[in-house]
Protein backbone atom coordinates (compact mmCIF):
# COMPACT_ATOMS: atom_id res chain seq x y z
CA UNK A 1 0.00 0.00 0.00
CA UNK A 2 1.00 3.75 -0.75
CA UNK A 3 -0.06 7.30 0.33
CA UNK A 4 -2.93 8.34 -2.09
CA UNK A 5 -3.12 12.06 -3.27
CA UNK A 6 -5.90 13.73 -4.69
CA UNK A 7 -4.16 14.79 -7.99
CA UNK A 8 -4.98 17.91 -10.09
CA UNK A 9 -5.63 17.56 -13.64
CA UNK A 10 -3.61 20.51 -14.40
CA UNK A 11 -0.97 19.00 -12.54
CA UNK A 12 -1.11 16.00 -14.15
CA UNK A 13 -0.94 17.25 -17.16
CA UNK A 14 2.34 19.52 -16.31
CA UNK A 15 3.89 16.88 -14.74
CA UNK A 16 3.42 14.50 -18.22
CA UNK A 17 4.91 17.59 -20.17
CA UNK A 18 8.36 17.65 -17.29
CA UNK A 19 8.60 14.10 -17.53
CA UNK A 20 8.61 14.03 -21.69
CA UNK A 21 12.56 14.44 -21.51
CA UNK A 22 13.14 15.25 -17.66
CA UNK A 23 14.36 13.03 -15.30
CA UNK A 24 12.29 11.69 -12.59
CA UNK A 25 11.42 13.36 -9.11
CA UNK A 26 14.88 14.18 -7.37
CA UNK A 27 17.08 12.57 -10.38
CA UNK A 28 18.21 15.84 -11.62
CA UNK A 29 19.34 16.79 -8.12
CA UNK A 30 21.15 13.93 -7.89
CA UNK A 31 23.04 13.96 -11.70
CA UNK A 32 23.70 17.20 -11.11
CA UNK A 33 25.76 15.91 -7.85
CA UNK A 34 27.45 13.26 -9.83
CA UNK A 35 28.15 15.27 -12.74
CA UNK A 36 29.89 17.82 -10.32
CA UNK A 37 32.03 15.08 -8.66
CA UNK A 38 33.27 13.41 -12.02
CA UNK A 39 33.68 17.21 -13.08
CA UNK A 40 36.20 17.72 -10.04
CA UNK A 41 37.85 14.40 -10.37
CA UNK A 42 38.62 14.92 -14.02
CA UNK A 43 39.09 18.62 -14.42
CA UNK A 44 35.98 19.11 -16.48
CA UNK A 45 37.94 16.94 -19.46
CA UNK A 46 36.29 15.35 -22.44
CA UNK A 47 38.80 12.45 -21.89
CA UNK A 48 41.07 10.60 -25.11
CA UNK A 49 40.10 10.84 -28.50
CA UNK A 50 37.94 7.22 -29.21
CA UNK A 51 37.29 8.37 -33.17
CA UNK A 52 37.27 10.61 -35.61
CA UNK A 53 34.64 11.72 -38.33
CA UNK A 54 35.87 14.15 -41.20
CA UNK A 55 38.11 15.37 -38.82
CA UNK A 56 35.82 15.77 -35.62
CA UNK A 57 36.69 13.75 -32.65
CA UNK A 58 34.45 11.81 -30.52
CA UNK A 59 35.64 11.48 -27.00
CA UNK A 60 36.17 9.03 -24.11
CA UNK A 61 33.61 10.87 -21.97
CA UNK A 62 30.49 10.70 -24.64
CA UNK A 63 31.07 6.96 -24.43
CA UNK A 64 31.15 6.66 -21.28
CA UNK A 65 28.09 8.74 -21.26
CA UNK A 66 25.64 6.17 -23.35
CA UNK A 67 27.13 3.94 -21.16
CA UNK A 68 25.33 5.10 -18.18
CA UNK A 69 22.20 5.75 -19.72
CA UNK A 70 21.51 2.41 -20.45
CA UNK A 71 19.45 -0.07 -18.21
CA UNK A 72 21.22 -1.73 -15.43
CA UNK A 73 20.12 -5.35 -16.34
CA UNK A 74 21.63 -4.79 -19.33
CA UNK A 75 25.22 -3.87 -18.23
CA UNK A 76 25.15 -6.85 -16.04
CA UNK A 77 23.88 -8.94 -19.11
CA UNK A 78 27.36 -7.60 -20.81
CA UNK A 79 29.81 -10.24 -20.18
CA UNK A 80 32.92 -8.83 -22.42
CA UNK A 81 32.77 -5.43 -21.59
CA UNK A 82 35.30 -4.45 -24.23
CA UNK A 83 32.63 -5.65 -26.40
CA UNK A 84 30.32 -3.39 -25.05
CA UNK A 85 32.54 -0.30 -25.11
CA UNK A 86 33.01 -0.71 -28.88
CA UNK A 87 29.56 -1.33 -29.43
CA UNK A 88 29.02 2.10 -27.95
CA UNK A 89 31.77 3.82 -29.34
CA UNK A 90 30.50 2.94 -33.03
CA UNK A 91 27.10 3.79 -32.20
CA UNK A 92 28.65 7.19 -31.62
CA UNK A 93 29.97 6.81 -35.04
CA UNK A 94 27.21 6.12 -36.99
CA UNK A 95 24.74 8.74 -34.70
CA UNK A 96 27.80 11.69 -35.91
CA UNK A 97 27.59 10.41 -39.33
CA UNK A 98 23.76 10.63 -39.49
CA UNK A 99 23.80 14.45 -37.34
CA UNK A 100 26.30 15.62 -39.95
CA UNK A 101 24.07 14.38 -43.09
CA UNK A 102 20.84 15.94 -41.41
CA UNK A 103 22.20 19.12 -40.84
CA UNK A 104 23.94 19.65 -44.57
CA UNK A 105 20.63 18.17 -46.17
CA UNK A 106 18.88 21.42 -45.76
CA UNK A 107 15.53 19.66 -44.67
CA UNK A 108 14.54 22.27 -42.04
CA UNK A 109 13.83 24.72 -44.82
CA UNK A 110 10.56 22.46 -45.10
CA UNK A 111 7.80 24.40 -43.30
CA UNK A 112 6.97 20.63 -41.82
CA UNK A 113 9.88 20.08 -40.63
CA UNK A 114 10.79 24.04 -39.29
CA UNK A 115 7.05 23.50 -37.99
CA UNK A 116 8.57 20.88 -35.62
CA UNK A 117 11.80 22.43 -34.87
CA UNK A 118 9.83 25.59 -33.39
CA UNK A 119 8.01 22.85 -31.11
CA UNK A 120 10.61 20.95 -29.75
CA UNK A 121 12.42 24.30 -28.94
CA UNK A 122 9.31 25.41 -27.17
CA UNK A 123 9.02 21.59 -25.37
CA UNK A 124 12.55 22.26 -24.44
CA UNK A 125 12.26 25.96 -22.88
CA UNK A 126 9.07 24.43 -20.96
CA UNK A 127 10.71 22.20 -19.40
CA UNK A 128 13.38 23.84 -18.25
CA UNK A 129 11.12 26.83 -17.16
CA UNK A 130 8.99 24.09 -15.32
CA UNK A 131 12.42 22.21 -13.95
CA UNK A 132 13.52 25.53 -12.20
CA UNK A 133 10.10 26.60 -10.84
CA UNK A 134 8.90 23.51 -9.43
CA UNK A 135 12.19 21.74 -8.90
CA UNK A 136 13.13 24.53 -5.58
CA UNK A 137 10.52 23.09 -4.10
CA UNK A 138 11.92 19.65 -4.62
CA UNK A 139 14.11 18.05 -2.34
CA UNK A 140 15.41 15.62 0.45
CA UNK A 141 14.10 18.55 3.31
CA UNK A 142 10.64 19.11 1.82
CA UNK A 143 10.22 15.23 1.63
CA UNK A 144 10.79 14.69 5.50
CA UNK A 145 9.09 17.52 6.48
CA UNK A 146 5.56 16.26 4.45
CA UNK A 147 6.45 12.65 5.95
CA UNK A 148 6.98 13.75 9.47
CA UNK A 149 3.34 15.66 8.81
CA UNK A 150 2.18 12.52 7.01
CA UNK A 151 2.97 10.08 10.70
CA UNK A 152 1.56 12.86 12.70
CA UNK A 153 -2.01 13.18 11.20
CA UNK A 154 -1.86 9.18 10.74
CA UNK A 155 -4.96 8.19 12.28
CA UNK A 156 -4.43 6.57 16.00
CA UNK A 157 -6.03 3.15 16.12
CA UNK A 158 -6.98 2.49 12.33
CA UNK A 159 -7.35 -0.78 11.25
CA UNK A 160 -6.41 -2.59 8.03
CA UNK A 161 -7.05 -5.81 6.79
CA UNK A 162 -5.67 -9.00 5.03
CA UNK A 163 -7.82 -9.47 1.77
CA UNK A 164 -8.48 -11.79 -0.59
CA UNK A 165 -11.07 -11.86 -3.13
CA UNK A 166 -12.93 -14.07 -6.13
CA UNK A 167 -14.52 -11.80 -8.30
CA UNK A 168 -16.76 -12.92 -10.94
CA UNK A 169 -18.78 -11.64 -13.94
CA UNK A 170 -22.29 -12.46 -12.90
CA UNK A 171 -24.03 -12.00 -9.44
CA UNK A 172 -25.31 -15.89 -9.88
CA UNK A 173 -21.67 -17.40 -10.13
CA UNK A 174 -20.83 -15.45 -7.41
CA UNK A 175 -23.98 -16.53 -5.53
CA UNK A 176 -22.97 -20.34 -6.52
CA UNK A 177 -19.74 -19.81 -4.81
CA UNK A 178 -20.52 -18.58 -1.87
CA UNK A 179 -22.57 -21.50 -1.05
CA UNK A 180 -19.94 -23.78 -2.04
CA UNK A 181 -17.68 -21.79 0.55
CA UNK A 182 -20.42 -22.23 3.02
CA UNK A 183 -20.05 -26.18 2.52
CA UNK A 184 -16.34 -26.01 3.20
CA UNK A 185 -14.55 -25.74 0.02
CA UNK A 186 -11.18 -24.31 -0.09
CA UNK A 187 -11.43 -19.96 -0.60
CA UNK A 188 -7.88 -20.32 -2.20
CA UNK A 189 -9.22 -22.76 -4.72
CA UNK A 190 -12.36 -21.06 -5.63
CA UNK A 191 -10.60 -18.18 -6.40
CA UNK A 192 -7.40 -19.67 -8.79
CA UNK A 193 -10.61 -21.73 -10.45
CA UNK A 194 -13.55 -19.17 -10.69
CA UNK A 195 -11.39 -15.67 -10.47
CA UNK A 196 -11.22 -13.34 -13.47
CA UNK A 197 -8.68 -11.02 -11.68
CA UNK A 198 -5.94 -12.93 -13.43
CA UNK A 199 -3.68 -11.19 -11.45
CA UNK A 200 -4.51 -12.14 -7.83
CA UNK A 201 -6.17 -15.68 -9.25
CA UNK A 202 -3.27 -17.86 -8.83
CA UNK A 203 -2.34 -16.25 -5.16
CA UNK A 204 -5.83 -17.94 -4.11
CA UNK A 205 -6.95 -13.88 -4.81
CA UNK A 206 -4.35 -12.32 -2.20
CA UNK A 207 -4.93 -8.78 -2.32
CA UNK A 208 -2.42 -8.17 0.82
CA UNK A 209 -3.55 -5.00 3.20
CA UNK A 210 -6.31 -2.43 3.08
CA UNK A 211 -7.54 0.44 4.82
CA UNK A 212 -9.18 3.23 4.68
CA UNK A 213 -8.28 5.92 2.56
CA UNK A 214 -6.96 3.03 -0.22
CA UNK A 215 -8.33 3.54 -3.57
CA UNK A 216 -10.27 0.54 -3.74
CA UNK A 217 -14.00 1.04 -4.19
CA UNK A 218 -16.10 2.10 -1.34
CA UNK A 219 -18.42 -0.34 -0.90
CA UNK A 220 -15.78 -3.32 -1.59
CA UNK A 221 -13.43 -1.17 1.65
CA UNK A 222 -16.77 -1.29 3.50
CA UNK A 223 -17.10 -5.07 3.19
CA UNK A 224 -14.14 -6.60 3.81
CA UNK A 225 -14.07 -3.91 6.90
CA UNK A 226 -16.92 -5.26 8.63
CA UNK A 227 -15.55 -8.94 8.37
CA UNK A 228 -14.12 -10.99 10.70
CA UNK A 229 -10.71 -12.05 10.47
CA UNK A 230 -11.44 -15.83 9.17
CA UNK A 231 -14.93 -14.66 7.70
CA UNK A 232 -15.92 -14.64 3.99
CA UNK A 233 -18.25 -12.37 2.60
CA UNK A 234 -22.18 -14.01 3.11
CA UNK A 235 -23.28 -11.80 -0.35
CA UNK A 236 -21.96 -10.75 -2.96
CA UNK A 237 -20.17 -6.87 -3.64
CA UNK A 238 -20.55 -5.04 -7.13
CA UNK A 239 -17.87 -3.15 -8.21
CA UNK A 240 -17.23 -2.10 -12.16
CA UNK A 241 -15.12 -4.75 -11.98
CA UNK A 242 -17.62 -6.99 -11.83
CA UNK A 243 -19.29 -8.94 -8.23
CA UNK A 244 -16.93 -10.11 -5.40
CA UNK A 245 -16.51 -12.34 -2.60
CA UNK A 246 -14.24 -11.41 -0.07
CA UNK A 247 -12.40 -13.58 2.37
CA UNK A 248 -10.25 -11.78 5.59
CA UNK A 249 -7.47 -13.72 6.40
CA UNK A 250 -6.33 -10.82 9.17
CA UNK A 251 -6.99 -7.70 10.78
CA UNK A 252 -4.43 -5.88 12.70
CA UNK A 253 -3.37 -2.07 13.58
CA UNK A 254 -2.42 0.13 11.03
CA UNK A 255 0.82 1.75 10.70
CA UNK A 256 2.70 4.94 8.71
CA UNK A 257 4.27 3.49 6.43
CA UNK A 258 8.59 3.25 6.36
CA UNK A 259 10.02 7.08 4.29
CA UNK A 260 11.72 4.91 1.85
CA UNK A 261 8.41 3.21 0.63
CA UNK A 262 6.34 6.53 0.45
CA UNK A 263 9.34 8.84 -0.88
CA UNK A 264 8.46 8.62 -4.27
CA UNK A 265 4.71 9.55 -3.74
CA UNK A 266 5.85 12.14 -1.39
CA UNK A 267 7.74 13.61 -4.33
CA UNK A 268 4.74 13.62 -6.56
CA UNK A 269 2.59 15.29 -4.20
CA UNK A 270 5.11 17.53 -4.15
CA UNK A 271 5.48 18.29 -7.71
CA UNK A 272 1.66 18.42 -8.71
CA UNK A 273 1.08 21.13 -5.44
CA UNK A 274 4.38 23.37 -6.74
CA UNK A 275 2.73 22.81 -10.12
CA UNK A 276 -0.95 23.58 -9.33
CA UNK A 277 0.90 26.87 -7.19
CA UNK A 278 2.53 28.21 -10.33
CA UNK A 279 -0.15 27.94 -12.19
CA UNK A 280 -2.68 30.01 -10.40
CA UNK A 281 0.38 32.72 -9.27
CA UNK A 282 0.69 32.57 -13.78
CA UNK A 283 -3.27 32.87 -14.10
CA UNK A 284 -3.33 35.77 -11.53
CA UNK A 285 -0.69 37.49 -13.82
CA UNK A 286 -2.97 37.36 -17.06
CA UNK A 287 -6.49 38.24 -18.17
CA UNK A 288 -8.17 34.89 -19.42
CA UNK A 289 -11.29 35.17 -21.95
CA UNK A 290 -12.87 31.91 -22.40
CA UNK A 291 -15.47 30.77 -25.35
CA UNK A 292 -17.80 28.21 -26.52
CA UNK A 293 -17.42 26.19 -29.74
CA UNK A 294 -19.71 28.51 -31.22
CA UNK A 295 -17.51 31.54 -30.16
CA UNK A 296 -19.63 33.14 -27.96
CA UNK A 297 -18.50 33.85 -24.19
CA UNK A 298 -18.22 31.34 -21.73
CA UNK A 299 -20.00 32.24 -18.42
CA UNK A 300 -18.86 28.94 -17.18
CA UNK A 301 -15.44 29.72 -16.97
CA UNK A 302 -12.71 26.94 -15.46
CA UNK A 303 -11.23 25.97 -12.45
CA UNK A 304 -7.34 24.23 -12.34
CA UNK A 305 -8.86 20.75 -12.02
CA UNK A 306 -10.04 20.61 -15.09
CA UNK A 307 -13.80 21.34 -14.87
CA UNK A 308 -16.21 24.16 -14.88
CA UNK A 309 -16.89 27.25 -12.03
CA UNK A 310 -18.92 30.04 -11.92
CA UNK A 311 -15.72 32.08 -12.01
CA UNK A 312 -12.48 31.75 -13.82
CA UNK A 313 -10.74 34.33 -11.99
CA UNK A 314 -7.03 33.40 -9.77
CA UNK A 315 -8.02 35.00 -6.73
CA UNK A 316 -11.62 33.28 -6.53
CA UNK A 317 -9.18 30.10 -7.14
CA UNK A 318 -7.27 31.05 -4.07
CA UNK A 319 -10.20 31.61 -2.11
CA UNK A 320 -11.62 28.32 -2.53
CA UNK A 321 -8.06 26.59 -1.54
CA UNK A 322 -8.22 28.54 2.13
CA UNK A 323 -11.89 27.33 2.43
CA UNK A 324 -10.59 23.76 1.47
CA UNK A 325 -7.63 24.22 4.01
CA UNK A 326 -10.03 25.82 7.00
CA UNK A 327 -12.67 22.34 6.34
CA UNK A 328 -9.54 20.27 6.76
CA UNK A 329 -8.53 22.28 9.96
CA UNK A 330 -11.89 21.92 11.25
CA UNK A 331 -11.61 18.39 10.80
CA UNK A 332 -8.75 17.92 13.03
Amino acid sequence: MTIRFKIATVATVLATVMASNALPVFAQEDAAKAEKSEKAEKGDKKGTVVAKVDGESIYSSEVKAMEKILPKQLLQQAKDKKKLWKGLRNQLVDLKIITDAAKNSGVEKDPKVQAAIDQAILQVKIQAFLGKEVGQHLNEKAVKEAYDAYVKEFPKGKEEVKVRHVVVKDEATAKKIIKRLEEGEDFLKLAREFSIDKSTASEGGDLGYISEGDMVPPMFLKAAMELKSGGFSKSPVKSDFGWHILKVDDRRKAKPHALEEVKEDIGRELQEKAMLKLVKDLRGKVKVELFDENGKPDKEGFDLNGGNSTDNSSSDAAQDDKKDEKKDEEKK
